[in-house]
Parts: C-alpha cells; structure tokens; sequence
C-alpha cells in the first residue's frame, strides 16, 4: 500500500469515528469545565490531603505519588492473582467517591445559602490606646491618658456599639499631674499589677477595687507574689520594701535579669503560679522564678533564676506575643481538664514560634509548622488564642502584611482569611461571642472579631451557619460536625447513579 493510499485509508477510518471522536472530546471539555465549576467549594485547606502544606510542600508533593506507586502496584498485584471481583469492586467504590466528591459542591450550590463573605468593617476610633488584652481575650485594659479603663464587647452584629466599659482607675497623681511615661501591665493571677514610672498600683480583676500602691517608685512593669510586692525597672528586679527608700539599688532582695531583656521594650508579663512569672519582650521571653526569701549575695547583685527562656534569631525580634488556651488540650477551652495554656511569639521577618506550659513547664509545641512552610514573608503584627463561634475549639489568629488569617483544628489548617487591616506596627485583637437562638441546641455563636491599628478600629463576624443542618454529629472531644441535606441528596445521588452503573456497565467503559 502506497503512502498515499494508506492517508486516504485512515482519514476514511477517521471519518467513520467522528461522532465518537467528538463525544469523547466534548466529555474531556465537560469534565474540565464540571471541575472548575466546583472547584471553588473544595478550595480550602481543610480539604485538601495535607492542609495547607498539600499544595506547596515538595515532601508531600512526592509522597503523594509514592502512595499513587503503591496502589498501582497493588493493582498489579491483585490482577497477577486473579482477584478481579476485588479490583471490580474497588474501582466501583472509587468511583463513587468521585461522583460524591462531585455531587456534594452540585447539591449545595442547589440547595444551599452561601455563607456570607467574612469582611472587616470600620468601626468609631477607639481614641485610647491598648495597653492589656486578657487571657481570654474578649476584655482588655486601655489608657486615654488621664484613666485606665478596663473594658469588653467592643463590637456588635451591628456597626456603631461601642465597647463597654467595665471600670476604670484615675491615673491622677497625687501632686495632681500626670505621668509622662509609658504604663506597663502584669496579669497577676486574680489582681492586675499597673506601673507608670511613678508608681506601682495593683487592682481586683472584677471591679477594679485597689488593693495596694507604692507612690514615687520608678518602674517599668511590677507584680505581687505571696506578701511581696516586686517592681523592674532596666534589667533589674527588686522587691519593693515600703518601710525604706523603694528605689534603693543595692540590698538582698535585688536581682539581674538578662542582659537581653529590657523593661523599655517590654510587651507582656503574665504570672504563671506564685512562684513563677512569664516576660516578653522585643529581645527576650522568659519565665522567671520568684524568690521567697533574700540572696547571700550581700551589697552586689545577684542573678535572678531563669526557668525557661528563649531569643529572636539574629537581626531579628519578636513583634507579637500571645498567651492563652492550648488547642491542643483535648477538652473544651472552658473544661477544667484544659490546663495547657500556649505561649506564641511572632517576630519582625515572619517567623511564628508556640510554646506550651502544662503547669510546671514550658516546651516547644510540636504541632506549630508555620516556619517550615513559609506561611509569612512579612512581619507579624498580632497573634490571638480565641474560640471564634464558642464550639469549644481554640483558634489561632495572625494579622501579617494586610490580612488576618485564621488556623484551626489539630494541624491548623487555615479556615478564614481577611483582608485587612491595612497598616504598619501592632494590631490588637478582641473576640467575642454572640448568641445565636438558631444554635442553641450545640450552643455556637457568632463571632465578632475587632482590630485596632493606631489609626483604625474595625470590626467582622464570624457568622453561625446559615443553613440548617439535618443531623449534628459530636465526636469524643465534645466538637460537632452537622450534616447538611445537600449532602445527603448528593451521597444518595452517587449511590444510584453506581447502582445504575453497576448493572448497565457499558455506560462508563
């Protein structure tokens, strides 16, 4: 057969397969045109097969076709020995969760109300500045310069409430002034512990009532432990003796911290127990024992014991500190079997470090990979340990170059990002819940999230779901999972459309 001859037959042969050939490409079009319809529904990290990570790691990448070897392999193993009835049967079974995986975005994008788009809102200046957020991080502690307000709530459903004030403190001196210097703040387990330069003032946590001063003593940050009553200035820790000069430098109860910590720079300080405190600042974070009685060391100064510490990388510093409930405790945040809190520190390059303290020790929290990934290539303005809608389940919330982003669950997979807010410096964040009666049965609640910049206050909720669910799963820990109808409709969908297939096969061959 000449060449030519051998053109003219396959172009005849083509001829005769072109409604084949057609419906074949039309399929590929639809199928590729089905998977970018749907592909916004399964764009989230918590769907994909390693979170986040999944689509950016090299590693999981590479594991994922090593596990794709394998069951080809077994294929391959199965076929050798004659095992159809299992290959027929497990390529049915695929199948199907293709077809769920297909059905299930169908059904709720016929079926469902979308979710509305999380978007901050600007809200009325706060006019003060934030000095405190609390442990649970729904009230927090601010100065407008002549007062120090202690207040909670700071949005609503609803643009335009403004935070409620739950008490407040004159900061009056007594010669009628004001102090000029910047006021540092202890969480001093059931007390607060404030320092102004002039003076050290400790207050109830509930009401404000206060409970001790010590006028015309130089500090930076003070706290209380037992029946003593300490105050840092610089790098240096004494206890404040009421009976003699407060600001004597030289006695046996006077100690060193590190050379890299430095009370101008301080951002937080929270007592841990009564022998125990936790400090952070830009060069430093430590935890601190706190003597009971006074050193050998006579007139020279003797260095205080540190427990724990650790340092940004050179060239770098922490910009962003947080301490609150663990998520990975096992329990509901308000459980009393949840006693791990998590220190998290976020510096000026990008970096995210987690520490977890189980009462006794602080240690490096395992499940934190921000770093290993490069989830951040700018500096971290906020971080925040809070429960978004009161299901029980601790977030962990970052504010970095332009966006507020939301990790959840056991590997922190992001669930929520905002665009926002726009600004340089620190970002405070406050979370509180609000009830919602459609919930009540599990009792989850809206979330309003609100940021302050030095120059924004801006506000966004976290809604409840909007659609009802027809069944809500609990697994051990105590978190639900609802089952909705569309995905019902689309399991019970998949599951004909195999039966079909299943007795008329040539529909899929």
């Amino acid at each position: 057969m000449t060449g030519e001859s051998h053109f003219a037959n396959v172009l005849s042969q083509m001829a005769g397969q072109w409604r084949s050939m057609s419906t074949m490409g039309l399929m590929f079009i639809g199928t590729i045109l089905l998977a970018i319809y749907i592909q916004p529904f399964w764009d989230r990290p918590e769907s994909r097969a390693f979170g986040e990570a999944g689509t950016t790691k090299v590693g999981l990448i590479g594991l994922e076709f090593i596990l794709i070897l394998v069951f080809t392999a077994f294929i391959i193993w199965l076929a050798k020995r004659g095992l159809q009835s299992i290959i027929k049967w497990g390529v049915l079974f695929i199948l199907w969760i293709s077809l769920s995986y297909a059905m299930i975005p169908l059904a709720s994008y016929a079926m469902d109300e979308p979710q509305p788009i999380v978007e901050y809102r600007d809200e009325m200046a706060l006019n003060s500045e934030i000095l405190f957020v609390d442990y649970e991080p729904s009230s927090f502690i601010v100065t407008n310069g002549t007062h120090l307000i202690k207040m909670s709530e700071p949005s609503g459903l609803e643009t335009g409430q403004s935070a409620v004030p739950e008490w407040n403190f004159s900061l009056q001196l007594h010669d009628g002034g004001y102090s000029a210097l910047g006021i540092g703040i202890i969480d001093n387990l059931d007390s607060y512990v404030m320092c102004d330069g002039n003076r050290w003032q400790k207050f109830d946590k509930s009401d404000g009532t206060p409970l001790t001063s010590h006028n015309n003593l130089s500090c930076v940050v003070g706290f209380s432990a037992e029946e003593n009553d300490w105050a840092i200035l610089n790098n240096r820790m004494q206890r404040v003796d009421p009976f003699h000069n407060p600001n004597a430098t030289y006695s046996t109860w006077n100690y060193m911290l590190p050379e890299q910590f430095n009370s101008g720079e301080f951002m937080q300080g929270i007592m841990l127990n009564y022998n125990t405190l936790l400090l952070v600042t830009y060069g430093w974070a430590g935890i601190i024992e706190i003597p009971d009685s006074p050193h050998d060391g006579g007139p020279e100064l003797v260095n205080a014991t540190i427990l724990w510490q650790v340092t940004p990388n050179s060239g770098d510093a922490f910009t962003a500190s947080t301490f609150g409930h663990s998520p990975w405790s096992g329990y509901n945040w308000w459980d009393a079997n949840a006693t791990d809190s998590m220190l998290m520190l976020g510096t000026e390059k990008g970096k995210v470090y987690a520490y977890v303290w189980d009462g006794a020790e602080m240690s490096v929290e395992e499940h934190i990979k921000f770093n290993e990934r490069d989830a951040f290539d700018s500096e971290i303005q906020g971080i925040m340990l809070a429960d978004d809608q009161y299901d029980g389940r601790v977030d962990v919330w970052i504010a970095s170059g332009g966006e507020t982003r939301m990790f959840s669950g056991w590997v922190m997979v992001e669930s929520l990002t905002i665009d926002g807010p726009v600004s340089l410096g620190p970002i405070d964040m406050i979370l509180h819940t609000v009830d919602d009666p459609a919930w009540d049965e599990i009792g989850i609640e809206n979330g309003i999230l609100t940021s302050y910049t030095v120059n924004t206050t801006q506000s966004a909720i976290i809604a409840t779901p909007v659609n009802d669910p027809a069944i809500i799963l609990e697994d051990s820990a105590g978190y639900w999972l609802p089952i909705y109808w569309s995905q019902i409709v689309a399991l019970i969908a998949s599951t004909v459309l195999m039966i079909a297939l299943t007795i008329r096969p040539e529909w899929y061959v």
